[in-house]
């Protein structure tokens, strides 16, 4: 009875934090409404490029480009839905002050992305009586990556696992459930001069391949460090092979496309100390070799990195688990990034999310989780293979308060029966 009576009271704490938030959006909207003495104009216009060393890039529509104008010495601030909208109103009344004007693609600045994401600002000085001219020029704030497998790497692997890695969080994985990958855009943080690739991949003859590479900007660069506006091409080709695994470890070419010269060039790639030789395939026949030889370990894989609700709600967000010797532990930490879900979370009787839960063989977590993650299923020891659904959550996280930073964390951890350990995260990203 008592478990029945917390999930009625987490239900209908949900409903009221979603009155809540939308109360809230409510009380947000508008712009500063002071009236001023002195006044002066501003005609602004937004372009899309890399400022003066490039034109602007036509391809690129800035017309839904949000733009905001904050006073920095004068409490006034002028926000427009989209640089269209702003026109309307052009040139623009403003108190005498300075400025901070802002434009950005419309929609937040993630880690991972599926089209580029561009902004600016640029200060500006407004005067009693007199038509200010300005201009932002947006330019693109992620760097763009492209992982391609040429025709002789798909002959040759069966399957792969491919991270690039900043050293962050922000992780891009491929697998081989996707032949032919789109490109991402990706935010690199700060000061980072080296890009880490590792691939772990299995041929056709079951020779399995472990290499690693690192990425860093030829010396003739304007920075040693990575940033926005760059374009990375990262193809993968078998090596040569060798005389008694007729496999040679693989290649990695990469072209980067410095946008605000407009020009593509090759660079070397390095290995590091963790390259490793192909291991020797296994011998057809032999059952007992076979039997004792050790089992690949488990793998988390992931669809994408981040979600963002209400638009990513209908994606796919299934974790996959794979674990060839059997699951043995699926812990799950959830680091909520509002009060509201915390306050959900924290009201689940006898779970702790922000700990970590174990879900392997824990059966009558499917009906605590029931009003917040409806159908969720438990593995149970020794499966194989587990689904651990993420987008159950959705409904519920869409109808709590708008995420603070960079949203709800879910952190996947597998460990096999031969203890072998993965693990992998995502993000959910609530947006009102």
């Amino acid at each position: 009875m008592k478990k029945i009576q917390t999930m009625i009271y987490v239900a209908g704490m949900l409903m009221a934090a979603g009155l809540a938030s939308c109360e809230m959006k409510d009380e947000l909207k508008g712009n500063t409404e002071i009236v001023y003495s002195e006044v002066g104009y501003l005609d602004l216009g937004v372009a899309v490029g890399q400022g003066s060393s490039r034109a602007e890039d036509s391809s690129v529509s800035a017309n839904d480009f949000p733009v905001e104008i904050v006073g920095t010495d004068v409490e006034y601030t002028k926000i427009f839905e989209s640089y269209e909208k702003m026109l309307e109103e052009s040139p623009i009344v403003l108190p005498v002050g300075n400025y901070t004007v802002t434009a950005h693609t419309n929609g937040i600045l993630e880690a991972v992305m599926d089209n580029p994401y561009y902004g600016g600002q640029t200060p500006l000085t407004i005067k009693k009586d007199v038509t200010e001219t300005a201009e932002v020029v947006c330019k693109m704030e992620n760097t763009k990556i492209q992982m391609v497998y040429d025709t002789e790497f798909l002959n040759t692997f069966d399957t792969w696992d491919i991270t690039v890695t900043d050293g962050s969080q922000h992780i891009l994985t491929y697998t081989e459930a996707d032949k032919n990958p789109k490109a991402k855009y990706w935010l690199i943080q700060e000061g980072v001069s080296a890009i880490k690739v590792q691939i772990e991949a299995i041929t056709k003859d079951s020779v399995k391949v472990s290499e690693t590479r690192l990425i860093s900007k030829p010396e003739d660069a304007d920075s040693e460090f990575w940033g926005g506006s760059d374009d990375l091409k990262i193809t993968m080709t078998p090596g040569d092979p060798d005389a008694n695994t007729g496999v040679g470890g693989i290649e990695v070419k990469v072209e980067i496309t410095f946008t605000e010269k407009d020009e593509t060039v090759e660079i070397p790639v390095e290995g590091d100390d963790e390259v490793t030789e192909p291991s020797e395939p296994e011998k057809p026949g032999d059952e007992e070799d076979t039997e004792d030889s050790e089992e690949e370990g488990p793998s988390v894989i992931i669809p994408q990195s981040t979600y963002i609700l209400p638009d990513d709600a209908s994606k796919n967000a299934n974790v996959t688990i794979k674990a060839e010797a059997g699951i043995k532990s699926v812990m799950v930490v959830i680091k909520a990034d509002n009060n509201s879900f915390e306050d959900a979370l924290g009201l689940l009787e006898g779970v702790n999310f922000s700990t970590g839960v174990e879900l392997v063989g824990n059966n009558s977590l499917e009906e605590i989780l029931s009003y917040i993650a409806p159908g969720l299923k438990v593995p149970a020891a020794g499966d194989t293979e587990y689904i651990f659904p993420v987008g159950a959550f959705f409904e519920a996280l869409s109808s709590l308060d708008a995420t603070e930073t960079s949203g709800h964390e879910f952190i996947i951890t597998v460990k096999d029966n031969k203890e072998n350990e993965k693990g992998s995260s995502l993000k959910v990203k609530v947006v009102k």
